[in-house]
């Protein structure tokens, strides 16, 4: 928990050093140590980007970890890996994920996650795993990658050899106005090689909080999810897990709390299955109240105030305020109708008979409905 003490200890001196701006310092007490307390002003500043240059300032991979934890620290991989054939509890699977762990802390005015992933390929159709996209989603807040780094790692006659990621082969990309996505190749992966990369990923504070998926498209020997909270915030954490949690303790005085899985199973495609993002084991964290100056404010108590919310959002209700092409024959049509149910089913038939599937998937149209309904086919952003 090296790096998250740290994180609260920069919270910590960042609170302690604002309010001893905005407020006339006490006389000094000699007697005893006075601890600074957190403020609950979200007019902090949260400065991890301005004292963090690169990984080496603050590594989560310097920690004294369990030894009976499977994470090492990044540059350091156990050659029974670099041996392994197949993985023991899915002997199937093209390559595995050999830990995934995630350090967050959930505060504010932000939020931020140190991530790091490494995945062992056992064969030739194990390769594509190592084309990796992260994906930026700016409608809850602007998020940002601060720092990203990758490495191939191969045993090559008994030798480990070490292939480093090209800064310049990382490709950022804009899919439309509320998404972009960081793209890159590990390079030199083949069968047998174990490759492994780290990211710090930041958002500006927003009620929406991004999940810890414990689940992936491929087995997953060992999960982890370190998480700082700032006691501002009031929210629940719900799980969706078939796996019994290894590790799930209180952290940090109170302050912290880590969860861990261990040995879980890829997410398989099934038929007429909605979407695999509702099948993953994960942890998703529902902020409800925070606390500023003193008053707490509540967010979001119930469906009909999200509902409300959804509502009033301009990407949701504008598209209503335009006409549509041949819009007047349509409704016509559907007056002449005598109930409500028959207007509905009609015209829902009518756009499930219109529209064409492209195969892309999205929120909304992101051209709008207008201009899909004239093109007979939604426009969206590909899913990552």
């Amino acid at each position: 928990m090296k790096r998250l003490f740290l994180l609260l200890l920069i919270i910590t001196a960042t609170c302690y050093l604002t309010t001893a701006q905005t407020k006339k310092a006490p006389k000094t007490d000699t007697s005893k140590n006075k601890n600074p307390s957190l403020t609950d002003s979200v007019n902090v500043k949260f400065p991890l980007k301005l004292n963090t240059a690169n990984f080496s300032r603050i590594d989560s991979a310097d920690m004294n970890l369990n030894p009976a934890v499977p994470i090492e620290k990044y540059g350091f991989v156990d050659t029974a890996d670099l041996k392994m054939t197949r993985c023991d509890f899915e002997k199937d699977a093209n390559a595995m994920v050999l830990f995934d762990r995630g350090e967050m802390a959930l505060t504010a005015p932000e939020i931020i996650l140190e991530r790091q992933r490494r995945v062992k390929v056992f064969n030739d159709n194990g390769k594509g795993e190592a084309n990796i996209h992260i994906e930026l989603n700016n409608r809850f807040g602007t998020e940002t990658i601060l720092e990203i780094e990758g490495e191939t790692i191969n045993l090559e006659n008994g030798k480990i050899r070490y292939t480093k990621l090209d800064p310049k082969l990382i490709y950022a990309e804009h899919t439309d106005k509320n998404k972009d996505v960081i793209t890159f190749s590990l390079p030199d992966v083949k069968a047998g090689s174990v490759f492994e990369y780290r990211y710090m990923w930041a958002r500006n504070f927003s009620r929406n909080f991004p999940p810890w998926n414990f689940q992936c498209n491929l087995p997953t020997r060992y999960s982890q999810l370190d998480a700082f909270i700032n006691p501002m915030l009031t929210f629940s954490v719900y799980q969706n897990t078939a796996n019994v949690f290894v590790r799930d303790t209180v952290s940090m005085g109170g302050f912290g709390h880590v969860w861990a899985m261990a040995n879980i199973p890829s997410t398989r495609d099934e038929a007429y299955m909605r979407s695999a993002a509702d099948v993953l084991q994960n942890l998703t964290f529902i902020i409800s109240a925070v606390k500023v100056n003193g008053q707490t404010v509540n967010i979001d108590q119930s469906w009909s105030d999200v509902g409300r919310e959804i509502a009033a959002d301009k990407d949701f209700y504008k598209p209503y305020d335009q006409s549509l092409h041949d819009e007047d024959d349509l409704v016509k049509k559907a007056a002449a109708l005598k109930s409500d149910d028959q207007k509905i089913a009609f015209l829902f038939n009518q756009v499930k008979t219109v529209m064409k599937y492209n195969d892309l998937k999205n929120w909304m149209s992101k051209d709008g409905i207008k201009a899909a309904w004239k093109r007979k086919a939604a426009a969206g952003a590909k899913s990552i």
